[in-house]
């Protein structure tokens, strides 16, 4: 001081050498810069540091100590960054309680900032945020564009502690982001085992939707993944195993696409629909005969566990019973029950059609419905008979005008022609009714559409 030098000079940056001692944490230099008259409280250019900001990031309680007494602003730059945030970037737990207990604010009055509570969560400083919380930090506040939470953060780096801590002060389980994704749906993202058993635990919403109309199931389904323990929670927690996004690709498919065997068979396990289709009609069936092809035979040996013997009595004794169960191969859904197998068929597995349990499947059914074939059978066979005389009786003998003399019987078939297209054409209503996304698929509900049309316009004379 007494050879004339500015102790309060800085350098391009703005930086005076209290700045420097703090951020070194020199606490001998700091005094003897404060007794020579250096300003406790000023900025560098840029407005990003104090030197008690530069004290907080390395975490020196005695160099804090110091700049306090000489009026040092605990809250500088409270707005976007303090010198607690650096302290908690620091994980200096000294630090943090030190200026807790002297004023300083855990929160940030300006929305969607950064908070050192975001800080601790991010980075899994759990004795910080332990610090924070008891001191008054607000575990709900969002933080950026994207309104995250600390819990978010959390659950996204799988804090289990951290998660804890915040899930008891008062945080929301179930808080959305900008995307409207849980903490749920970022600790599946990011394969957080721990974190996702203990959010269930906790009641966390399995079946919120996010951004794409995707749950938690489907956010547990990764590429990179290859193990399912995340998805087995869901599971058992009764998670929606069918629950289609946006575009139609359920879990199964998702899975299916990126070669996910092992997870493929458990979701089948669980009940998943092989028969679900995409909004552009693509089968999860389709996706496993292409990309995990090991499942079928998994599949064959599952449909081998639904016959069963009963084991008292030996095969062949009159009283050996064999029990089938066809639940298996009817699909939970209202497109028949004849899904499954027509979609084996579709991808080029006719062979499963052998197997004992379709074999007897299609064989009741038969019995069930061959009444309906053959009367079916009967009435087309008399509709293309009486049709065929009608068009004989009217165009061979080209008789269209008022001029030419029909038999008597030609109205009489042309009504009867009439009433039988307009009973087929009901029929058809009926079954598009039914199912209108699987009726359109199959070509011959559109060639029967045609015979239906077309009567009508050679009957309409």
């Amino acid at each position: 001081k007494g050879l004339g030098v500015d102790v309060n000079a800085s350098d391009c940056w703005g930086r005076t050498a209290l700045h420097l001692a703090c951020y070194i944490g020199d606490y001998r230099a700091v005094e003897l810069l404060l007794q020579a008259g250096a300003r406790a409280q000023c900025w560098d250019k840029q407005r990003k540091a104090t030197p008690l900001h530069c004290a907080a990031s390395c975490g020196s309680v005695e160099c804090i100590g110091l700049l306090l007494a000489k009026g040092a602003d605990i809250n500088a730059g409270i707005e976007k960054h303090s010198p607690l945030h650096y302290a908690v970037q620091r994980n200096s737990k000294r630090c943090v309680e030190y200026l807790l207990k002297n004023g300083a604010n855990p929160n940030t009055p300006q929305v969607y900032t950064q908070t050192p509570l975001h800080v601790a969560a991010s980075n899994g400083f759990v004795e910080c945020m332990d610090l924070l919380l008891n001191n008054g930090a607000d575990a709900r506040s969002q933080y950026g564009q994207k309104k995250i939470t600390s819990l978010h953060l959390a659950a996204s780096e799988n804090y289990l502690e951290c998660v804890k801590l915040l899930l008891n002060a008062g945080a929301d389980i179930d808080a959305r982001n900008k995307d409207q994704q849980t903490p749920l749906h970022l600790a599946c993202l990011s394969q957080c085992h721990e974190t996702v058993t203990y959010l269930i635990s906790k009641n966390a919403d399995v079946h919120a939707v996010y951004r794409d109309g995707r749950t938690a199931l489907h956010a547990s389904i990764v590429k990179e993944s290859r193990f399912w323990d995340t998805t087995l929670s869901l599971l058992k927690a009764k998670v929606d195993v069918n629950r289609a996004d946006n575009f139609g690709y359920t879990p199964l498919h998702i899975a299916a696409l990126n070669e996910f065997s092992s997870c493929v068979f458990l979701l089948i396990e669980y009940g998943a629909d092989i028969t679900a289709r995409t909004n552009g009609g693509v089968s999860a069936l389709s996706f496993i005969i292409r990309r995990t092809p090991e499942i079928i035979p998994k599949y064959i040996d599952k449909l081998d566990t639904a016959i069963s013997v009963n084991s008292i009595h030996e095969i062949g004794d009159v009283d050996c019973e064999i029990r089938l169960d066809f639940r298996l191969l009817v699909p939970n859904n209202d497109r028949g029950e004849t899904e499954l197998l027509l979609a084996f068929i579709e991808v080029g597995q006719r062979r499963i059609l052998k197997h004992p349990l379709c074999e007897t499947f299609l064989l009741l059914k038969w019995r069930r419905i061959r009444k309906f074939f053959l009367f079916s059978l009967f009435f087309h066979g008399l509709f293309v008979l009486l049709f065929t005389a009608y068009v004989l009786g009217v165009y061979v003998k080209d008789c269209r005008t008022l001029t030419c003399r029909t038999a008597p019987y030609i109205p009489v078939l042309g009504y009867s022609v009439i009433f039988q297209n307009l009973t087929l054409m009901t029929k058809e209503l009926f079954q598009m009714m039914h199912g209108f996304v699987g009726y359109v698929r199959y070509w011959e509900n559109w060639l029967q559409w045609s015979i239906v049309v077309g009567v009508f316009l050679c009957t309409q004379n």
